[in-house]
């Protein structure tokens, strides 16, 4: 080789870098399956008890009556008539625990 002649990096020609290149790894050279990154484990979406027993439900319940009675309610003109809905404070801190109230509280509140 000449003096200030620099030795070629690569074996292979340009054309072949490029299809290499375009598979995804760095010249040609894969991944093994051991390097790749594992996966991380999906969190469990079962659905959970909002309460522990009967007490805690029942005393939460009462909370929420309690909350609702001093609540100022919201009302939305529908169908010509005023109807009254939960106040949004209420709806997101007792998400998890809408479905102890009582039937004809729900219905008077317009929830599902």
């Amino acid at each position: 080789m000449a003096r200030g002649a620099k030795e070629p990096q690569h074996e292979m020609t340009y054309s072949e870098r490029v299809k290499a290149s375009s598979k995804g790894g760095s010249l040609g050279k894969r991944m093994t399956a051991s390097k790749r990154r594992q996966r991380t484990p999906t969190v469990s979406r079962a659905p959970r008890l909002c309460c522990a027993n009967d007490a805690v439900r029942k005393e939460t319940t009462e909370r929420m009556l309690a909350d609702l009675r001093n609540a100022r309610l919201d009302r939305s003109w529908s169908n010509g008539a005023w109807k009254m809905q939960a106040p949004v404070w209420f709806l997101r801190k007792y998400r998890r625990h809408l479905h102890h109230l009582p039937d004809d509280v729900r219905a008077k509140l317009n929830l599902r």
